[in-house]
């Protein structure tokens, strides 16, 4: 969850370590739901040029 958090930037991990985990949940949360949009982004790209 760290490397997820961090996402792959080390210099990030002493911020991460400092937060409460009910922080680090709602960040992991939002990074999920950041790379669902992208996701449906991606396939509606897709979709355009299969038609």
């Amino acid at each position: 969850m760290l490397f997820k958090l961090s996402e792959g930037d080390i210099s990030k991990t002493d911020l991460i370590n400092e937060l409460d985990v009910e922080y680090c949940y709602d960040w992991y949360y939002l990074i999920k739901v950041r790379e669902l949009n992208e996701m449906k982004l991606r396939i509606a790209e897709w979709k355009k040029h299969i038609k």
